[in-house]
Parts: structure tokens; C-alpha cells; sequence
């Protein structure tokens, strides 16, 4: 990528490292919060619910979109282009296209789970005009996070040349 660009200023850095250090910090916490919340459901409340279940899918997404990330900085995400090979650039992106729509239903469940968690409580206290307000925000979750999800992937038609140099029109500088 150095015939594109010139060097940046201030010489060869990188964020990746940074980045990945945040993710994997954050998917850690996250992991140790979500269990000990399903272990206090499970065996201490023993009230498992759907909020519960939805949580637990959404770490699992987490997790997976953070574990893509790991080659995706390997490859060379947050470096400056100038730096980066084409193969370098191919397989950062290829990473974070496979991470990107992960991470936005994770991000959707997530909310979605505090939504149900607070429609179960609602439900306890029976302040059944509270509950259509959920409900709404539910579907604006949905609404916003498939399509989301489906712009991320639909960015390359056909998907396979978002992660093929060679065959690819939209790689060629």
C-alpha cells in the first residue's frame, strides 16, 4: 500500500495492540459478570429465565467477535495502511468483516436482555403501562440490528470476495 499513501506522521505506531488489550479485558469481565449472574439464577434464585438465556447467547457472540479479533490485529489492524501488505490488509479486513455482524446482534441480545430482565420485574410489581415501552424498544433493538447486521455482510456481492484479493474488483488500488 506504500504507491498510495505516504508515511504517516509520526513514524510506524500501532493501536491493535491497545485495541485487542481492551477487547480481551472487557470480554473477560463481561464473561465473569454473566456467569456469576447465571449461577446466582440457577442455583441460588432458581429462576432461569429468558433475559437469562439471551444474555448467554449474546457472551457467546462476544466472545467469538473478540476471538476474530485476535488474528484480525495479527494481520495488522491498527497500523496505518502505509505499513500493511496487501495480504496484510486482506486478511485484517477479512477478520473484521466476520467480526463486525457478530458483535452488533451481541450488542442487540445484550439489550435486549436487560429489556426482558425488566419486563420480568415489571411484571412482579404489576406496572403493566411501563411494559408496551419495553416491548417498543424490543423491536426497535430487532429492527435496527438485522439490517445492520446485513448491511455489514452485504458490503461485498458476492460476500466470498471480501476475503480474496484475486478475485476481487474492489482490492485493486
Amino acid at each position: 500500500m506504500s504507491e498510495v499513501l505516504g508515511p504517516p506522521p509520526g513514524g510506524r505506531q500501532t493501536k491493535g495492540t491497545t485495541f485487542l488489550a481492551i477487547a480481551l479485558t472487557l470480554t473477560i469481565i463481561a464473561s465473569i459478570v454473566v456467569t456469576v449472574r447465571v449461577y446466582i439464577r440457577i442455583w441460588v434464585k432458581r429462576t432461569f429465565g429468558w433475559d437469562d438465556g439471551l444474555i448467554i447467547i449474546s457472551l457467546l457472540l462476544a466472545v467469538v467477535s473478540t476471538a476474530f479479533n485476535v488474528p484480525e490485529v495479527l494481520a495488522g489492524y491498527g497500523q496505518h495502511l502505509y505499513y500493511l501488505s496487501q495480504h496484510q490488509l486482506v486478511e485484517a479486513v477479512k477478520w473484521n468483516y466476520l467480526a463486525t455482524p457478530l458483535l452488533v446482534f451481541s450488542l442487540a441480545a445484550s439489550k435486549i436482555s436487560i429489556c426482558l430482565l425488566l419486563l420480568r420485574v415489571l411484571e412482579r410489581i404489576q406496572a403493566r403501562f411501563k411494559r408496551p415501552f419495553l416491548y417498543a424498544i424490543i423491536a426497535i433493538l430487532t429492527i435496527i440490528a438485522v439490517p445492520s447486521a446485513g448491511y455489514s455482510l452485504g458490503q461485498c456481492q458476492p460476500v466470498w470476495v471480501a476475503c480474496s484479493y484475486e478475485n476481487s474488483p474492489h482490492w485493486r488500488p
